[in-house]
């Protein structure tokens, strides 16, 4: 996330990427607008907007779609922000349209987001939980724990407006254990910031704030200036619903100053809310009266509606200074919600018990083990898992370890101690455990230790476990079937390697010793172990088309004829059909085509050059020559090393590749390589 100082002085990120613009191709340009599009804490929603609409235009040109559908979503966050809501529904759509027509997941998710939060703004908030159920369906499948943590937090806030706080709180908790695994620390502190609203909601003054200033406390250590903004407002409320206006004032005039910077026009607006409710507990009407007109216009700018008539009666209020009345109406209000704050707290003490059964619902068993005491509490479904019942397992921690198979034991021990030691932010294993028939089942565990005393020492811990033997079952049958299929294929080369020595032994050996110099020469460039294992299987087989070359040819003692010579350089395509249908995992028909073919296009089958040339087949090139020089042949002796590196040296740039051949003469030169005999 791209940060913003109070100043409005642009980051260095920002910067960067403005200097990025005029560097880079226009099809490079489109993901530096897109990124400055999104930059909605550090340029004004118009300066937003044009980069936008610059993304989308290149975007049509290089028919780049996914950039296409961001971009219109970068338009409907900077047009939201503006107050233009009807503007920014039509491009949330669009996008949405785009990504599902392009079956993006993470894109649909997005955009369903920004719909939800659209929603949010206009006190929508039925249909933003809509929306963010589906978000949150679309980020369960692909298994995005960020994307599934943060909708989760998106479905407590619709909740919590429509006052449904036990479901608010069920969201929340869920939420929180996932970005206490990820260390999220800025989403922490959200959760702890919607957590202070429930709570101020339902009465529980001091636990809010207590909530409040933490997020805060983290906000700060980010510098996350809408956060910071947010949860001043929140604070605010806090001071104000306990009349005491003189500690709400400075968080409303800090969160009304940021989203003035952020040009946020929904918090602009409810910060003139919060700053009417303060100058009326401080008795100055007029400035209260300002106060709530700027909220009722800005209200009306955003949601295109007449004032409401609490807005018109409150005013003719102030006007007649019949403020009586309005205090005698706040005066009920809050009696109502002292009364709602009744019939909540039942619902806050069954919050752990629907937490346990949501977590029993997706499938997990849970153990939340007192580390002093070392007793455990096993959940149902925990024991479920492993064929048992509560009461077949004592609650201590020595009856999990002893289900432990032996093989994995050590293992298991070294994590769980590295994790109580501080060692490891989140506790993570796979291990077999013994069920109650005998068998053994794989267990996937994540959990943390969530409570330590003043020296570090672990305290308390919950566990989450899941079965996965199944998809231990797959993946150990997908490595064996990938073990055959090396074993088959390995089996082809061979097959290949004696067919070539049987007729002609001399061959055979030449493409041994290629590929042990080609090989060579591709570890010095850096090449990856997997790219050199293709680069060895091409110089093993790469003469395999002269099993059609006629013997005598093969063996004449002297110079071969014109006509003679145009039947070998027939070899490099017999080998590419002799090959081609082999499903290798890397391009060796193609590299045994061209490793006669020259940098300048004088080679042969095809006569390409340049970068035509794979670079597996400009290393296995340099390699033959070499290697063909100094060997015997019928109708010549060995011309020895100095005359073979000579050659490849003279023609570096023109028949061979430079690098290639630089490398081969340093490897040479430094003794690093040497034909075996």
């Amino acid at each position: 996330m791209i940060q913003q100082s109070r100043s409005g002085v642009k980051s260095t990120e920002t910067r960067a990427l403005e200097s990025e613009l005029a560097s880079v191709s226009d099809k490079e340009k489109i993901a530096v607008l897109n990124k400055l599009a999104g930059a909605y804490e550090d340029l004004s929603a118009r300066d937003r907007i044009a980069f936008a609409e610059q993304a989308i235009d290149l975007s049509e040109r290089f028919h780049d779609q996914k950039s296409k559908a961001e971009a219109y979503n970068h338009l409907g966050v900077a047009y939201n922000n503006i107050g233009s809501s009807e503007k920014s529904m039509d491009w949330f759509l669009k996008g949405l349209k785009i990504m599902e027509q392009i079956d993006n997941n993470s894109g649909i998710a997005s955009s369903l987001v920004n719909l939800g939060q659209a929603n949010f703004y206009l006190d929508n908030f039925s249909k933003a939980l809509e929306y963010f159920q589906k978000a949150l369906q679309v980020r369960e499948k692909t298994y995005d724990e960020q994307g599934i943590s943060q909708s989760l937090i998106l479905l407590g806030n619709a909740e919590a407006k429509m006052a449904k706080y036990d479901r608010a709180l069920d969201y929340y908790s869920k939420a929180l254990v996932i970005k206490e695994q990820l260390n999220d620390k800025q989403s922490i502190s959200q959760i702890y910031c919607n957590l202070g609203n429930i709570y101020l909601e339902t009465g529980e003054k001091e636990k809010a704030l207590q909530y409040h200033l933490k997020a805060l406390q983290i906000d700060r250590t980010f510098d996350n200036k809408w956060e910071i903004a947010l949860t001043c407002y929140n604070v605010a409320k806090h001071y104000l619903e306990n009349k005491e206006p003189d500690k709400a004032y400075p968080y409303i005039a800090e969160s009304l100053e940021i989203s003035e910077d952020l040009e946020n026009k929904g918090l602009i607006r409810d910060n003139h809310y919060y700053l009417s409710l303060y100058y009326e507990q401080k008795k100055d009407y007029r400035k209260a009266l300002k106060s709530q007109r700027d909220y009722s216009e800005l209200t009306k700018s955003m949601f295109s509606e007449e004032l409401s008539e609490k807005v018109a009666e409150m005013q003719t209020k102030y006007e007649t200074e019949k403020l009586e009345d309005l205090v005698a109406e706040r005066t009920r209000e809050l009696r109502r919600k002292i009364a709602a704050l009744g019939r909540t707290e039942k619902a806050l003490r069954n919050s752990e018990e629907r937490l346990d059964l949501a977590v029993t619902g997706a499938g997990l068993g849970l153990w939340d083990w007192n580390i002093a005491t070392g007793e455990v509490i096993y959940s149902e479904q925990w024991c479920k898992m492993l064929g048992y019942s509560t009461k077949d397992i004592e609650p201590k921690m020595s009856s999990f370890k002893s289900l432990w198979h032996g093989e994995d034991e050590h293992k298991a021990m070294e994590i769980l101690d590295a994790h109580l030691e501080g060692t490891t932010s989140v506790y993570e294993d796979e291990f077999r455990m013994r069920t109650k028939s005998g068998e053994w089942r794989w267990i996937l565990a994540r959990g943390k230790v969530f409570k330590r005393d003043n020296a570090g020492k672990p305290l308390r811990m919950v566990v989450l476990q899941r079965d996965v033997t199944e998809r231990k079952s797959s993946e150990e049958a997908l490595r064996e079937a990938f073990e055959k299929l090396q074993r088959t294929l390995h089996g082809t080369i061979e097959a290949l390697t004696k067919m070539v020595a049987t007729r002609d032994p001399y061959t055979s050996s030449h493409q041994r010793r290629v590929a042990d110099l080609a090989c060579a020469i591709a570890a010095a460039m850096g090449f990856p172990e997997e790219q050199i294992k293709g680069i060895r299987v091409a110089g093993i087989i790469h003469d395999i088309g002269k099993i059609s070359t006629p013997m005598d040819i093969l063996v004449k003692p002297a110079k071969l004829t014109e006509t003679e010579f145009e039947l070998v350089k027939v070899h490099p395509q017999t080998a590419y059909d002799i090959i081609k249908t082999i499903e290798f995992p890397w391009p060796v028909a193609d590299t045994v085509l061209q490793h006669h073919e020259r940098i300048n296009g004088t080679g042969y089958p095809n006569g390409v050059k340049g970068d035509e040339m794979l670079p597996e087949a400009r290393i296995l090139a340099v390699a033959d020559v070499v290697e063909a020089m100094i060997s015997y042949r019928p109708y010549r002796p060995s011309l020895g090393i100095d005359q073979a590196l000579e050659e490849i040296s003279q023609n570096k740039g023109i028949l061979y590749d430079s690098e290639v051949v630089e490398v081969c003469l340093e490897l040479f030169k430094t003794g690093q390589f040497k034909f075996s005999d």
